[in-house]
């Protein structure tokens, strides 16, 4: 969903930050995206408790269940010593403390897109990225709010300066 939102969320953020009204063409656009961004605010709302669940620090159990899962799946690990291997995978991810959905969702993928047991470095490294994107959905969702309230009140500055000017505000285009 993330990647979905992006767009619309930054068009919005430029049209906000940068202007201080919009052009006529620019209208319809605006009030398209306005509407995307109040459906995705409520989507974020509704994944609120699951985002709250995934950001949660991940426990030594849940650690050990994921790296007990990610070494199983593999016919061979291709591990020297599977236990020393597992033990010290398990301690450094628990140094990184991961949280949970960051530590599920990269043990997820790696399962899915690795032939061969991943060294701790990739997995570390794709905690690391799930973590990163764990953050943007969380900063994006605590400032859609904020966004939609800006280009609202823009739409609306545009809106009765073109009423003023006794132009006519264009309909947005209808989806074919």
């Amino acid at each position: 969903m993330l990647d979905t939102v992006t767009g619309p969320y930054n068009a919005a953020g430029e049209w906000c930050l940068v202007s201080s009204h919009l052009s006529k063409s620019q209208l319809p656009k605006a009030k398209e995206t306005l509407a995307f961004l109040v459906e995705a605010n409520e989507t974020f709302s509704f994944l609120r408790p699951q985002y709250e669940e995934a950001t949660r620090p991940a426990t030594v159990e849940d650690i050990k269940s994921e790296m007990q899962v990610l070494i199983g799946s593999r016919a061979n690990g291709g591990v020297g010593d599977v236990r020393i291997f597992g033990r010290m995978l398990g301690e450094d991810v628990g140094a990184a403390q991961p949280p949970v959905g960051a530590l599920e969702k990269a043990c997820n993928t790696l399962r899915r897109t690795h032939v061969h047991m991943p060294a701790i470095a990739e997995v570390l490294g794709q905690i690391r990225v799930e973590q990163k994107m764990l953050e943007a959905w969380g900063y994006m969702a605590s400032k859609l709010p904020e966004r939609i309230e800006r280009l609202r009140d823009l739409i609306e500055k545009t809106e009765a300066d073109l009423a003023r000017s006794g132009d006519r505000v264009p309909l947005p285009e209808a989806a074919e």
